[in-house]
């Protein structure tokens, strides 16, 4: 099976910015001679769809987290008078990235949002599949989706809490907000793998499971969002559109409903504490 190769420094650089997904492919063999293959997909599919996701599964220290979070919901339903969640946390299992959004991902990274081009990115090229582990941080993945704006604070910060607990390393919190009105607490845990490597053997890896917590009426507009938003990010940075005052684009629309929602949701914490405070049922 001929799998392509790490990614070498290029022996010649070209300019010419990839403009689409398959310009891109071109450009990844002219510049670096690594040809995107179906047999790339199927060692990509089973790594990541396969060993990575049944491992993430059954990881005793992923049972650990969801049982840390079933007694979260319940502590904060005796606290609060309603649950955490806004889902069966039972039902809530770690997937992997399809292979087509991970290459949009590196495209994104290597050509895109790369300030530096036609120099590699600061975080250096993302490798195909050489480096892929290391840099792509939600290969494995999962979400958690609460009521209300407190309860992703507070899970995440459950969650760093359980992992400094075992020393599992790496552990990183973001709660991410970002201007295209997008907000969601994002988790990256730290994770040996055993894989296969494109040799045929196995070895272990380093990579990372991603949980994102996000709020449930985030959560009801995600796919009104998530189609503009994903639109955005397919043109290269230098030509994504100041939007702030065409009030009539779809980025105006999506961006802002996205951190007004967030407002509402912050006041609704706010008045809650205050009606406690004050003894109002």
């Amino acid at each position: 099976m001929e799998i392509a190769q790490p990614l070498k420094e290029p022996k010649e650089e070209i300019t010419q910015k990839p403009r689409d997904i398959e310009e891109y492919k071109k450009w990844l063999y002219k510049q670096f001679n690594i040809e995107i293959s179906h047999n790339t997909e199927e060692y990509y599919n089973k790594v990541i769809l396969g060993d990575m996701v049944q491992q993430s599964n059954d990881w005793p220290f992923w049972i650990q987290i969801k049982n840390k979070i079933r007694q979260c919901d319940q502590d904060y339903e005796l606290t609060e008078g309603y649950p955490l969640l806004a889902q069966d946390e039972n039902k809530v299992e770690i997937i992997g990235k399809p292979f087509d959004t991970f290459l949009w991902k590196t495209f994104r990274k290597n050509v895109l949002e790369n300030s530096n081009w036609p120099k590699k990115p600061e975080c250096g090229w993302i490798r195909l599949p050489g480096d892929w582990f290391a840099a792509i941080h939600d290969l494995v993945r999962t979400r958690f989706v609460v009521k209300h704006i407190d309860g992703a604070k507070l899970l995440a910060s459950e969650i760093k809490s359980l992992c400094d607990q075992y020393h599992v390393e790496p552990c990183t919190v973001d709660l991410e907000g970002r201007d295209e009105g997008y907000y969601a607490a994002h988790i990256s845990i730290g994770k040996v793998f055993d894989v296969q490597t494109q040799g045929l053997e196995r070895e272990n890896i380093c990579s990372c499971i991603e949980i994102q917590i996000t709020t449930q009426l985030q959560d009801a507009i995600r796919s009104i969002l998530h189609k503009y938003y994903t639109e955005m990010r397919k043109k290269p940075i230098e030509e994504r559109p100041d939007f702030k005052w065409e009030f009539e684009s779809p980025e105006f629309f999506t961006s802002y409903l996205g951190h007004v929602l967030h407002y509402v949701e912050g006041m609704i914490v706010v008045a809650r504490k205050k009606q406690r405070e004050e003894g109002i049922s």
